[in-house]
């Protein structure tokens, strides 16, 4: 038991150490290529020869973003397996604590089922600091955004539920070990958490910037398009995802804002009040196993709707095709945005979800559709649209 807990304890240490190498790697090879940004809007006046040196620079940047956008995605795959490996470890020692506890009636022997209960505990608690530690450090998940902070992105920020002040908590058990809310009517909504988000953000000197009406038959692809790119922000996954709900009700909106903004709607107590605006419809889901709530809250999902999703240490817009599910990947450098499948993998590897959380975390759905009907909503979102020079977005960028 002891080898197979430090084999794990230096998987883990690996991971991370690949982790923090590509996102030092990442940074500078941002910082070297920042220049070219302004080379571009002169190289019509630049000698030819000259101006074909400073391509074949760019071209050797861009393959070396694709090498590190590879070598992430197999770090985040190897992360998965350690995960999964762990999970497994944990659920091995919880059988053992159940037998132990049926041993425990025995009339001999109760000296020995103790020190095996203490062993067991011991262990258990030592794969649920190697979870927490996995999980730290990574450079895409979840205040929502990024995943130093288990907020959604990099921030999802106040992750973990307060059981003393959480109303949620009062509620009957689910069957993954936390509690489930009701739809979120209008009715019970209260134009408070307006007045708390808004009071917030204006003390914060976030800049308003009022929604423009967008032009033109767009398709699904165009909205994607314009909004989507490589993240240079510590996780703007979340606002992402909320300024798309604001493109589907009619309006252009763009993101990558960074600063205040991303770090106030990555937080879980903000996409919280968010959740409960009147007229928006929401589910918000207690648990220690983020895969088991993810799924619960994805099975209300009526097909051909589109909702935003926050578990584990990512946000997303998701939806039901009939066949399964998908969610919307909008933080990639190149030509991995779009629509793509969502399965427990995929809430491990790209959601940094868990299954075995020592506290309770909070997950959250909302219909889009709902979104788009709350003028309390749509009149936020000018503390998230950026203006498209400002947006700190590109191939230097990554997927967080």
């Amino acid at each position: 038991m002891g080898n197979r807990f430090e084999k794990k304890r230096s998987e883990v240490k690996d991971v991370k150490e690949v982790g923090e190498r590509i996102k030092i790697d990442r940074t500078t090879l941002r910082d070297e290529y920042a220049v070219m940004a302004s080379i571009d809007s002169v190289m019509s006046e630049i000698d030819d020869e000259i101006a074909n040196a400073i391509n074949e620079v760019k071209a050797v940047g861009e393959r070396e973003d694709d090498r590190l956008e590879t070598e992430h995605q197999e770090n985040v795959k190897e992360k998965g397996r350690v995960a999964n490996e762990i999970s497994d470890e944990l659920g091995k020692l919880e059988k053992g604590t159940a037998s132990l506890e049926a041993a425990h009636e025995l009339p001999f022997g109760k000296k020995s089922v103790e020190q095996a209960r203490r062993d067991y505990k011991e262990q258990s608690d030592k794969y649920e600091q190697l979870l927490d530690e996995l999980g730290e450090g990574e450079d895409e998940k979840v205040d929502l955004g990024s995943r130093t902070s288990r907020g959604i992105g990099s921030s999802l920020e106040g992750a973990r539920d307060n059981k003393e002040n959480d109303s949620e908590l009062s509620e009957s058990q689910s069957e993954v070990g936390g509690t489930i809310s009701d739809w979120i009517s209008d009715t019970f909504s209260n134009s408070s958490n307006y007045d708390y988000i808004v009071g917030h953000l204006s003390k914060a000197n976030v800049e308003y910037r009022p929604l423009q009406i967008a032009h033109g038959n767009r398709t699904n692809e165009d909205i994607i398009n314009r909004l989507s790119g490589g993240d240079l922000t510590q996780g703007s996954c979340s606002s992402l995802a909320l300024a798309y709900a604001g493109n589907i009700a009619g309006f252009d909106v763009l993101d990558f804002r960074d600063g205040a903004s991303r770090d106030f709607f990555s937080s879980r107590d903000s996409i919280k009040k968010i959740a409960s605006l009147p007229m928006v419809r929401s589910v918000t889901l207690s648990g220690t196993d983020d895969i088991a709530s993810a799924n619960q809250l994805m099975r209300d999902m009526a097909p051909g709707k589109e909702y935003y999703l926050a578990t584990g240490q990512h946000a997303a817009i998701i939806r039901n095709t009939g066949n399964g599910y998908e969610y919307l990947e909008l933080q990639h450098p190149s030509n991995g945005n779009g629509w793509h499948e969502l399965n427990d993998y995929i809430l491990t590897a790209r959601f940094g979800a868990s299954r075995n959380h020592s506290v309770s975390y909070s997950n959250f759905m909302i219909e889009v559709e709902s979104l788009t009907n709350s003028q309390e909503f749509l009149n936020i979102l000018g503390y998230i649209n950026t203006a498209e020079s400002a947006q700190a977005k590109g191939v230097a960028g990554n997927v967080r």
